[in-house]
């Protein structure tokens, strides 16, 4: 695609430069029609992307829907409106999620020796429990007001 933008790029400085040097007429008009199928070339190539664009987002939905209602996963925090980026998994990803754990072991710590590290998460468990305990006080000291 890169090739075929700067080909209409050159192309088009190309009937500039000729127009400036007061080409004729008739090698203006070849140097335009070949300018009009490169950029025909350009729009069918775009179309084309464009189309294989909207087929993976439409299968990326039709996939993204089926993981949703077999309970894969769901947005953490959902009855609060989610956490952008946060997941809870389901029977069936907390056992995906164990297998490819198990295959990564297999290689990565079995295979290639290498050492496991498990690190805590704790500071985020801490700070959503602090900011939710503040906004249960504001929640309660607004109710007090009203």
């Amino acid at each position: 695609m890169l090739a075929l933008q700067s080909a209409v790029k050159a192309q088009g400085e190309l009937i500039a430069k000729l127009k400036a040097d007061n080409a004729d007429k008739q090698t203006i008009g070849v140097a335009v029609d070949q300018l009009k199928k490169l950029k025909t070339e350009l729009d069918t190539l775009a179309a084309e992307i464009k189309a294989a664009n909207e087929a993976h987002l439409v299968f990326r939905r039709n996939v993204e829907d089926v993981l949703l209602r077999r309970f894969f996963y769901v947005n953490s925090f959902e009855i609060y409106g989610g956490i952008g980026g946060l997941f809870d998994f389901g029977p069936p990803g907390c056992a995906l999620k164990d297998n490819i754990i198990e295959l990564w072991r297999q290689h990565f710590v079995l295979t290639e020796s290498m050492l496991e590290v498990s690190c805590t998460y704790v500071l985020f468990q801490i700070l959503f429990m602090l900011t939710h305990s503040c906004f249960f006080k504001i929640d309660v000291l607004l109710l007090k007001l009203s």
